[in-house]
């Protein structure tokens, strides 16, 4: 099983809502905020939220709003090589095995935590 499958860029809010309906959902989406016809804030609450999301962009207003978008990181352009191997390092660190997701990751983690503190 491949660790990863790349697909091409999508351009538009349009492009991302169409691959939402489309096939098995991402693990991972690396996104701007700006695509060409809107924010992609618009268009990303149609992923599961198991969807992990990295944010790569040139504006740093949106910083504490994408969180609410299962945002993994946000890194502001230009990015370094080393910046975005922290932030793919990170996401595959918070997705230890196949077929699991961030999101199931911290939501165990958070449910050990709590059960732990009894």
């Amino acid at each position: 099983m491949p660790l990863a499958k790349l697909e091409p860029p999508l351009a538009s809010l349009n492009e991302l809502r169409k691959r939402a309906q489309t096939g098995e959902p991402p693990s991972l989406i690396l996104s701007d905020i700006q695509l060409s016809d809107g924010l992609s804030l618009e268009a990303l609450d149609v992923f599961p939220p198991q969807t992990a999301v990295i944010f790569i962009t040139a504006f740093n207003q949106y910083v504490l709003k994408v969180f609410q978008f299962n945002a993994l990181d946000y890194l502001l352009k230009p990015i370094s090589k080393s910046a975005l191997k922290q932030s793919l390092y990170k996401f595959l660190l918070l997705s230890p095995s196949p077929g699991s997701s961030y999101r199931d990751w911290e939501t165990d983690r958070k449910s050990t935590r709590l059960n732990s503190s009894h």
